[in-house]
């Protein structure tokens, strides 16, 4: 049974979507453990079909303006509502400062986009979470500084900047849009072993040391520990003890460890066709024997 922590609203793309059912599998797995949860879909479904683990979620849904100039009252009653509130001129300067960066108008949508969730928010959510670091996560960091601020707690985010600002050579943001960018101007990357985040360390040849979770599913430790054993990365495990000189002596290896690129492991990015070489046998001979001619039926 889950803690209560009020409800946690999901802010995706778009949903349903056929091509995005491992976040529906999510969504109904974390139901089943008694989250309560609110999807909110920055696009309306396009897909003809459902899958079925659509059909066994419970969450309510909320759809925001796909594009602002079809719904722009609903906009404006949402800037109206909140242009006087405490945290309104932070999220604006932070979309001010992402718009001089990208001048695009799926900049100013998503801003538009975010008025109206942090309007129409639900006073029990407590929580927003991102699928995935981009267009929704976007939508939601300018959200958060309207309603919730901070995802962290601000005693704890606090703990962490004034140590940040005390160390030489150390900087500390909450918060980056593209990190994408930052990965790949890294030496290194120290992380959780997220699906994403695994194949950004690969894709872009990065020295890593990943430390996965292992609630509320094996997923990550599954992926990052056969990783680590084909020499890929370097893995610490989670043993709850969080030993600094562990970690310690573990960035101090990064720099001198293989580069994912240094260590052949034949078909490692060949997945798709991977997947057909193990279905094929499995396929074929199905394949075959509904080939099989049919006898011709006696004529007397």
């Amino acid at each position: 049974m889950a803690p209560n922590l009020g409800r946690v609203a999901f802010v995706l793309k778009g949903y349903p979507r056929l091509s995005e059912t491992f976040i529906a599998q999510e969504i109904a797995a974390l139901e089943r453990r008694g989250l309560e949860i609110l999807i909110v879909s920055l696009r309306h479904p396009t897909d003809a079909r459902r899958h079925p683990v659509h059909d066994e979620i419970r969450a309510a849904l909320l759809y925001l303006p796909e594009y602002l100039y079809q719904e722009p009252l609903r906009v404006f009653r949402s800037w109206i509502h909140l242009r006087r509130s405490k945290n309104y001129r932070e999220a604006r300067n932070a979309w001010l400062r992402d718009l001089a960066r990208d001048p695009t108008p799926n900049r100013m949508r998503r801003f538009g986009q975010a008025l109206v969730l942090a309007a129409e928010l639900p006073g029990d959510v407590r929580h927003l979470h991102a699928h995935f670091l981009h267009t929704p996560a976007s939508v939601a960091r300018y959200a958060a500084l309207l309603v919730l601020g901070p995802f962290m707690q601000p005693e704890r985010q606090a703990e962490f900047m004034d140590r940040a600002a005390r160390l030489k050579r150390v900087d500390m943001i909450t918060f980056h849009s593209h990190l994408e960018t930052l990965v790949s101007r890294a030496a290194g990357v120290v992380s959780m072993g997220g699906y994403n985040t695994f194949c950004e360390v690969l894709s872009m040849d990065k020295r890593a040391l990943i430390v996965p979770r292992t609630e509320p599913r094996l997923e990550q430790y599954i992926r990052i520990s056969r990783a680590a054993k084909l020499g890929l990365i370097s893995m610490l495990a989670d043993d709850g003890r969080y030993d600094p000189a562990v970690m310690a002596a573990a960035l101090r290896r990064l720099p001198s460890q293989n580069r994912p690129s240094e260590i052949v492991v034949p078909g490692l990015l060949e997945g798709l066709d991977n997947v057909g070489r193990l279905v094929a046998p499995w396929i074929e001979p199905a394949a075959a024997a509904s080939e099989e001619p049919r006898a011709i039926p006696r004529i007397a």
